[in-house]
């Protein structure tokens, strides 16, 4: 609701001072509190009408004039509900609830289309919901109703309509940009309509209104939107069509963007002239700062409008995807204008299929794979290797020959590396992509073939200014196919020495629970056993290890060939000779399993021990203490036992000796004992079972809002509403504006739990579910459609799941790692803006640009056509664009950052953490086991550590 309610404020301020000025000159009346006759001057309500809440179908939501069924909503579609929102002021949403008997529900908190769209299907689900009488309904005024069909209706007319015309681009005086210089308009009309003056600027404004903005241009647009609305028409009657119908509304607006794009640009040159106009008026003492107020203010409204219109039409852009879904788009176009709808077909499946892969979906697995096998990644490859064969461009060549400054030729050479860049990035999201699409061997075959063509790319890039930044790009690649390689073989069990290594990981576990239990002939004999692996994963490493020094022999040999050669001939050949060996002596090295923890502290309390039984360096002592203590946080149930150990050892030594021998190094065993004692012990209780985290939490929040919370997961409280139950009961709560509903009782381990009796709420009975949120997955549910008080959103959500992940880090725990999960799941699922869609990249850690502009409070526009994402708040200006280490600070790009790593996609701009750490002080941390992230702040973690603190207790 952000948008409407900028957009209403902007409005109010406009329609105050056009009242104030009213009043004081004329005798006009209110009536019951509202001003109607200058709201309707605003928007014309005789132009709208009425609906009988009750036959409209469930399902179906109210946003501004729009009634719109669930199934029917898409992005374009939401963006003029929106839009109407904001021109009629009813900027609440309503939403008709298939499960609550036909009632209509308040769900205005509901801030995004995904949260409606996904959150709000299933009121059981929602985050906040208000049952309103159908009175309420009853006062609104509608424009239009979109159906299950997919097909708006004229409620007006019953007229089936075409979404993009329902606001026409061609009506200056209702064009939302205009509004400030309509409202000073209509306030001469008022006021001055009878002087000279007055009758003047009347009548300029007036001829401005009659400005002719269509053009070949725009008659283009219509004529496209027409054939296309026509096609939509058709495929609206075929089953399963969603995603068709979607891709050519995404067309259709592409369309509309341009067309007014082209009005646009027509009223920014009038109302230009208009200014100058204006200024030369007061020049001459016809002094008028009302109008120039308005018109500069139009102005900028329009250049911003201008802007936005621009990034969302028709373009070919700046990448392999953009210039796919730019010719898919142009033939729909064209086929549509021929009716010849079979190819239609096709083109509307491809534009599904480009959809997809840009937003990291899989929903045609083969398809979208021999798109990106065919088209994509050799368009990207092609895109890349020409960059990199290219050499010095001209524009480096001319600032050479002209003696350019140093500073210039290396902003050039920057230029370059940029462009590198996000040639790379898009090609090694194409590779991502295709992997996720074809067997998982074969993805293995994929990636050795593309390690073999990458290699020899090193050869064919040419000496000079650029050689270097081309060479870097090449092994930035070379690192990635290896990397990704690398997470394939894992996924599929790893090689020999992963397998030895996890058996051994699993056997140091027995050890370690056999010695709890003080079975020391179980540990005994569990200690030959990791012993006979360490002699066979010895042998595995030293064979792999062998193969790595002799690689590193031969490029410590070719380096030193180099610097005989000291830059020259021979020198560029030598260079591309070692990148190739490193590049085999990374993928060698990636086939070394990194020890575990467990493996790790084990060695690390052996020497330790040794030190101590035998004598030895002390400086080997500190080194493994300190090692320990590093390490304790990851798992306190492995290191912790490590550290009593050394702390025995040292302490019966010290008693047999009776000296100061170790007394330091037991002082800081001991501080690490005390500090971490609480966290062992919570890892050896067993897990806290859910009830047990639910009530820590619950009082947790409660402390924090002192208000009547309802328990977040079913504990008794004013409004609860169980969102995750375990064998316990869930929430009793006061249901909506009636009684409290009675407790469900929620599964246990994810089984099915009873239900409960749901309070009554206004417009309808309330209703209470419980059951399994995943089958054994230990994470039951239990929700009851009351009030929705106790449950957690926005940052308060975000703490909880942080301080779940923490606690599982620390103690093992299954029972919050389950929880976390479907906490952040359920929070994606709500449109929580703070969890998002993980990044598939094992080198760098992301946050969208989508997350970070929402937790600053900035404005976010998304330039299609240039796979950029805009965030700005006053005079601050960020500029990210997909695949680019660089970031536009300033609107005319004369000012700019350098990120450490490039940018990613995903169906928007993804951020690296450093950056965003840095720049906007929040950064992202990943969930394990799961496909999300979450933002973290200092604020957010304030709260998680003091609600970790609880869970340790």
């Amino acid at each position: 609701m952000v948008r409407s309610k900028k957009k209403k404020s902007n409005r109010r301020r406009w329609v105050m001072i056009a009242v104030i000025a009213m009043l004081a000159l004329s005798a006009m009346v209110w009536k019951g509190g509202l001003f109607t006759d200058w709201a309707n001057a605003i928007w014309d309500e005789s132009k709208a009408v009425h609906i009988k809440p009750a036959g409209i179908e469930n399902s179906t939501l109210i946003i501004g004039t729009h009634l719109i069924h669930i199934s029917a909503l898409t992005e374009e579609l939401y963006d003029i509900a929106m839009q109407s929102a904001g021109d009629s002021g009813q900027d609440k949403v309503y939403y008709k609830s298939e499960l609550g008997g036909g009632a209509w529900c308040d769900i205005t908190e509901a801030n995004s289309l995904s949260s409606i769209a996904t959150g709000y299907t299933d009121p059981s689900g929602m985050n906040s919901i208000t049952a309103v009488d159908n009175s309420v309904i009853a006062s609104l005024f509608f424009e239009y109703h979109t159906k299950s069909d997919g097909i708006t209706y004229d409620l007006r007319t019953n007229a089936a309509v075409n979404i993009f015309n329902t606001s026409s681009p061609y009506e200056l005086e209702s064009m939302a940009e205009l509004e400030p210089l309509k409202l000073q308009y209509d306030l001469y009309v008022n006021m001055q309509a009878t002087t000279t003056a007055g009758i003047q600027k009347i009548e300029r404004i007036a001829a401005f209104w009659r400005t002719d903005v269509r053009s070949e241009a725009t008659d283009k647009s219509d004529s496209d939107l027409n054939v296309l609305q026509d096609y939509y028409t058709i495929i609206s009657k075929e089953d399963d069509a969603t995603d068709q119908m979607g891709a050519v509304q995404s067309v259709m607006a592409a369309v509309d963007a341009a067309r007014r794009a082209e009005v646009f640009t027509i009223v920014e040159n009038v109302l230009s002239d208009f200014i100058n106009e204006a200024q030369s008026a007061m020049e001459g003492g016809l002094t008028d700062p009302d109008l120039r107020s308005a018109l500069n203010d139009s102005l900028a409204n329009v250049q911003a409008a201008l802007s936005e219109q621009e990034g969302k039409r028709l373009d070919v852009g700046v990448t392999v995807l953009s210039s796919a879904r730019y010719k898919a788009s142009n033939d729909l176009i064209e086929n549509a204008g021929s009716s010849n709808y079979a190819e239609c077909d096709k083109n509307t499946s491809k534009l599904v299929d480009i959809a997809s892969i840009e937003a990291g979906l899989i929903k045609h697995e083969v398809t979208e794979a021999e798109l990106l096998a065919d088209e994509l990644m050799p368009d990207a490859d092609r895109r890349l290797t020409s960059a990199l064969k290219s050499g010095e461009n001209a524009q480096y060549r001319a600032a050479e020959a002209a003696n350019s400054a140093g500073a210039t030729l290396r902003a050039i050479v920057a230029d370059y590396r940029s462009t590198l860049n996000a040639a790379r990035g898009e090609l090694e999201s194409f590779i991502s992509a295709y992997t996720k699409r074809i067997v998982a061997e074969d993805s293995i075959d994929f990636i050795d073939d593309r390690l073999a063509d990458t290699k020899a790319w090193l050869d064919k890039i040419p000496s000079g200014a650029f050689a270097e930044e081309a060479q870097t790009c090449v092994n930035n690649h070379i690192e990635f196919l290896t990397g990704l390689k690398r997470q394939l073989e894992i996924a599929l069990g790893g090689n020999a020495l992963d397998q030895l290594t996890q058996e051994k990981a699993a056997l140091q576990d027995s050890y370690l629970a056999a010695l709890d239990e003080n079975d020391l002939t179980g540990a005994k004999a569990i200690e030959g056993q990791i012993a006979a692996l360490d002699v066979k994963i010895e042998a595995a490493e030293d064979e792999t290890s062998a193969k790595i020094s002799k690689l590193e022999q031969q490029i410590a040999a070719i380096q030193a060939k180099i610097n005989d050669a000291d830059g020259g001939a021979g020198t560029a050949a030598l260079e591309r000779e070692k990148d190739i060996l490193n590049a085999q002596l990374r993928a060698l090295s990636a086939t070394l399993s990194p020890s575990s923890v467990g493996s790790i502290a084990s060695d690390l309390r052996a020497s330790a021990l040794s030190v101590i039984a035998n004598g030895g360096n002390m400086d080997d002592l500190d080194n493994a203490i300190s090692s320990l203590g590093e390490i304790v946080g990851m798992n306190f149930k492995v290191v912790f036992p490590a550290l009593k150990d050394i702390y025995d050892a040292m302490q019966k030594k010290h008693a047999l000796e009776g000296s100061n021998a170790f007394a330091s190094q037991i002082k800081t065993v001991e501080g690490l004992i005390t500090n971490n004692q609480s966290s062992y012990e919570a890892s050896l209780s067993g897990d806290k079972d859910q009830s047990e985290i639910a009530n820590l939490t619950d009082e947790y929040f409660a402390s924090l809002n002192s208000g009547d919370g309802g328990g977040i997961f079913g504990g008794a409280g004013t409004g609860g509403d169980g969102v995750l139950g375990g064998a316990g009961t869930g929430g009793a709560g006061t249901g909506g504006s009636g009684a409290g509903g009675a407790a469900g009782t929620g599964g246990a381990g994810g089984a099915a739990g009873t239900d409960g009796a749901g309070g009554a709420s206004a417009g309808g009975e309330g209703s209470s579910t419980s059951g399994g949120i995943d089958a054994g997955s230990g994470a039951g549910s239990s929700s009851a459609s009351g009030g929705r008080q106790g449950a957690l959103s926005g940052k308060d959500a975000i703490a909880y799941i942080n301080a779940l992940k923490e606690y599982a880090d620390a103690t093992g725990s299954d029972t919050a790692r389950d929880i976390m999960r479907a906490e952040a799941q359920r929070q994606f699922t709500l449109g929580n803006k703070l969890v998002y869609k993980k990044l598939d990249d094992p080198a760098v850690r992301y946050l969208p640009a989508t997350a970070v502009a929402y937790w600053k409070g900035m404005r976010y526009v998304w330039n299609n056509n240039l796979n950029e994402s805009i965030l700005t708040r006053g005079t601050d200006y960020y500029a990210f664009m997909a695949w680019s280490d660089r970031v536009t600070r300033s609107r005319d790009a004369d000012k700019a950052d350098t990120m450490d790593s490039i940018s990613g996609f995903l169906g928007c701009v993804y951020i690296p953490g450093s950056y965003t750490e840095k720049t906007f002080e929040c950064e992202p941390v990943y969930l394990q086991g799961s496909d999300l992230g979450i933002l973290m702040s200092e604020e957010i973690q304030t709260m998680s550590d003091e609600l970790l603190e609880r869970f340790m207790q």
